[in-house]
């Protein structure tokens, strides 16, 4: 990004790839015996990039985030958000959520990769999530979090949101949806979000907890898993089990570091675009 002064870089570890591979391919193993039928979730572990790779983003979009009338609809009373799903013209999965002065959109790729736009009132937030690196911008504030990046970025970053209405709008419908242990699409598009934008702001077990949340339906249905019919609620809970074990095998390995998350995000969010996909963009 050469021209533009206000990123912020720094390279100077590598992760030493093929020890993250070796622990995950046992974590996966495990997981695998622990799904009925020999089944493996659909999710394109190829999303995650090696790290350094870079990944050209996409325009920066300034736009009014208000939900437009769109045939999904569901309204959350609870943090008085009403969600609408549809299709992008670049085939992403899109939601957007709005209530009083917050406003929330989301395009998924079909590999996990996705832009978060958030917006209360006239603070406004952007994040770029990709296997290999994570663009945060606020106004005319831009930085970026890699999978070598060190403290100081993060703790700049942290800065950067500490004020934020918009992360603070988000983080209090992120603590509704998992204090109901609500795992619906909608409910989950937060609840993804929610957890890498808290771990930015230094809640750093939020991923860990949403990742065993949204497990937890599958987990204690596991023994009785292959006399269910099949259906994308099913197989939704299916992956949601089996990323969580990958990102438990992981953390082992590298105690919840960027790369756990940035991997975890990244299934999930592709498992969750297929779940939309598969539900013909339902809400419920």
């Amino acid at each position: 990004m050469k021209g533009c002064p206000m990123v912020v870089r720094t390279r100077h570890v590598i992760i030493p790839a093929v020890a993250i591979a070796g622990a995950l391919a046992a974590g996966a193993e495990r997981a695998a015996e622990a799904t009925s039928g020999g089944l493996r979730p659909p999710v394109p572990l190829a999303a995650c990039v090696a790290a350094g790779a870079q990944a050209a983003p996409p325009p920066i979009v300034r736009a009014n985030l208000a939900a437009r009338p769109i045939g999904q609809v569901r309204h959350y009373q609870k943090p008085n958000l009403t969600f609408s799903a549809s299709t992008t013209v670049d085939g992403e999965v899109q939601i957007e959520a709005s209530g009083g002065d917050f406003g929330f959109r989301k395009r998924v790729q079909s590999s996990g990769a996705y832009t978060l736009d958030l917006q209360a009132g006239a603070d406004t937030l952007t994040f770029r999530v990709t296997g290999s690196e994570i663009t945060i911008i606020r106004g005319k504030q831009t930085r970026v979090i890699s999978h070598d990046s060190n403290e100081s970025i993060a703790a700049d970053v942290r800065r950067m949101l500490s004020d934020s209405a918009a992360v603070r709008k988000l983080r209090q419908a992120g603590a509704m949806f998992e204090a109901d242990e609500d795992d619906s699409p909608a409910a989950a598009a937060v609840l993804l979000s929610d957890a890498v934008v808290g771990a930015l702001t230094g809640d750093v077990g939020a991923p860990r907890r949403i990742a065993r949340l949204l497990a937890k339906r599958a987990r204690s249905l596991s023994r009785t898993a292959g006399q269910r019919p099949p259906s994308c609620y099913s197989q939704w809970e299916q992956t949601m089990m089996w990323v969580w074990m990958d990102f438990e095998e992981c953390s082992v390995l590298w105690n919840y570091g960027f790369w756990c998350t940035a991997r975890w995000t990244l299934q999930t969010e592709s498992a969750w675009f297929s779940f939309l996909s598969c539900s013909g963009l339902g809400l419920r």
